[in-house]
Parts: C-alpha cells; structure tokens; sequence
C-alpha cells in the first residue's frame, strides 16, 4: 500500500483506474493499491464465513451486557473493542466449524431446545426454511446446511445461513440464488455455550 500526495493532479481521488490500480483513503491518508477481483466471490466457503459473520452482527446486541463483558479481557489484549473481541474469538471457533459462544470461557454445554417440525419449502432459485421453537433453553441460532447429498455430517462450507432464535416462537429464512436442481437441507441449533444440538434430518427438495 503505497501513500500518495495529489493524486491524479488533484488533493484527493477515490475509486479504480484502468482496471489496475484503486485509490482510496485510510486513517484520513490517502493511498494506491493494486485492484484485486475475487476469483469468485460467492464460493461455498465465503457464504459460510458471511453466514456465519453476519449472525454474530445480528446477536450481539440480545446477549447481554454481563456476556458482552466476558470479551473485554480479550478486546484490551488487543486495543479493540469487545465486540470485535467476540467475533474474532468466534470466527476462529468457526474455521475449525465449532459453533458461536456468548461468552469468552465458551462453557459448550446448555440443554437443547425443543424444536418443533420443520417446513422445507423449495421454489424458483430458492429454499424457504420455517422452524417452530415449542421451548427454547439455550438455543441461539439455528444453521441451515444444503449439500449435494444427505450425507449424516454436514460440513462448514454447506452453511448457507445461521439465523438467531431472538425469543420467537417459528425461525423463518430464505437460502437464494440457487441452480435448478436436487439438494438436501439439514437444520441444527446452534447453542448459547458454543455447543451444537441434534442435527435435524436431511430432507430432499427440488429447486426449479
């Protein structure tokens, strides 16, 4: 990353060049850099790191602040805040396809909720999920995996969204942007104490 001083003839310049180079600004600096494409921005493995990434965005506010206060050892470790302390801890429990904690000494115990019968909905280019909640214990969000096939253990890359529970009573989402064909669709708790709970049946649905 290279600083600059009156880019392009000017006091300040934003945006790519040429398809080759960007310039933008950083602390207030402003700097060049090589434009870089992702070779494809919506692999298997990028949804669920986004899946994953935009739940902990979504459930930081309804855990608490005695949990939130969990992660200030780790935030003052590294002069950043707890909440990027949160999701840098459970980002890395991620990699290794651990599931998210509420708080920093990740208990990974907590008594599954009751869940009721899902309804798998297929449809143009999509999946509907509906998933009733009858108790809701130490549930905290809910992973939907859609594989090739029904294998009896899902893996990370098949995560195509975590939806937080937040108290309600049915968990509702939308998996899109899918291929005309066969797929199989898994649901699975994700606990408060970075436990997983049962994993629910595969169930097969044809995606026109």
């Amino acid at each position: 990353m290279a600083q600059v001083t009156g880019p392009l003839l000017s006091f300040d310049a934003s945006g790519s060049v040429g398809g080759a180079i960007t310039f933008a600004k950083w602390k207030g600096r402003p700097y060049v850099r090589q434009l870089v494409i992702p070779s494809n921005p919506k692999s298997d493995g990028q949804v669920a790191q986004r899946a994953m990434q935009k739940f902990l965005s979504q459930a930081w506010a309804s855990i608490g602040d005695s949990n939130q206060a969990t992660f200030e050892a780790i935030a003052a470790q590294n002069a950043y805040s707890p909440f990027n302390g949160y999701t840098s801890l459970n980002l890395k429990r991620w990699t290794d396809f651990n599931g998210p904690s509420q708080t920093a000494t990740i208990p990974a115990a907590g008594t599954n909720p009751v869940l009721g019968t899902a309804t798998v909905t297929p449809g143009s280019g999509l999946i509907s999920i509906s998933q009733p909640v009858t108790t809701l214990n130490a549930g905290w969000g809910l992973a939907v995996y859609v594989g090739a096939s029904d294998a009896a253990d899902p893996v990370k890359s098949e995560t195509k969204l975590v939806i937080p529970f937040n108290g309600t009573t049915t968990i509702t989402g939308q998996v899109s942007g899918l291929a005309p064909g066969t797929y199989y669709v898994a649901l699975q708790a994700y606990k408060t104490t970075g436990a997983k709970g049962a994993l629910g049946a595969w169930e097969e649905v044809i995606v026109t």
